[in-house]
């Protein structure tokens, strides 16, 4: 089972079970086929000339129709159409390409270790950053699939969640989780652990109105 994030003299730690640095990298790559499911590579010459074809132009960029996408990429202006469909034009490119960039690194953070055996993470504080963006932008895909769209529904699945947690995992067994059952659990599961490292993260930054940084409490070895 995995543990929370800690901060420790080695950079930030936890340890996943080989079933779980299974299912959060395919959940990764599951994204990063999300952002590149609407894609259409650039035909501009220059762009082609100079390898960013890939990358397009913003010219062809157009607002997303899965609504997953629009909560990753959501409008700049909903009062606004043209300015909206302006901002995404010049950014949404560079955006998905950063996002995959990020969740590519966070994915090589997973094949550190042996297959089949539990992984102990140990992350400087980039890696811990480009952790927190995949885990956050990961939640908000599964939270769409989920219909989670305020505090309420969050807190209602998460209920939910609970009541669920003694099912049987053989699929056979009648009382085993149905399919969105199974997904509320990794959704909650996802969310436990961009919880974790944020609080580790967080425990670091200066206090309001103080220039210095804290000692972080409890340093582990």
């Amino acid at each position: 089972m995995a543990t929370r994030f800690r901060r420790t003299r080695r950079g930030i730690s936890a340890a996943l079970e080989a079933g779980e640095v299974v299912l959060l990298d395919t959940l990764f790559a599951d994204v990063v086929r999300l952002l590149a499911a609407e894609h259409r590579p650039s035909q501009d010459p220059l762009a082609v000339a100079m390898g960013l074809a890939d990358l397009g132009t913003g010219e062809d960029v157009e607002r997303p129709t899965d609504p997953a996408l629009i909560r990753l990429f959501p409008d700049a202006s909903a009062d606004d159409p043209a300015m909206a469909a302006e901002f995404r034009r010049f950014t949404e490119r560079g955006l998905r390409r950063t996002k995959v960039e990020g969740l590519q690194a966070v994915r090589r953070t997973l094949a550190r270790g042996e297959p089949d055996e539990e992984l102990r993470l140990r992350l400087d504080d980039d890696d811990a950053r480009a952790w927190v963006v995949a885990l956050t932008d990961l939640r908000l895909v599964l939270a769409d699939r989920l219909g989670v769209r305020t505090d309420a529904d969050a807190e209602a699945l998460h209920a939910r969640v609970a009541r669920s947690e003694h099912s049987s995992d053989d699929p056979d067994d009648p009382d085993a989780p149905e399919p969105d059952e199974w997904l509320a659990m990794v959704y909650d599961f996802v969310s436990w652990l961009q919880e974790s490292l944020t609080e580790v993260l967080l425990a670091t930054l200066p206090a309001r109105g103080d220039g210095r940084r804290p000692v972080p409490p409890g340093l582990d070895e």
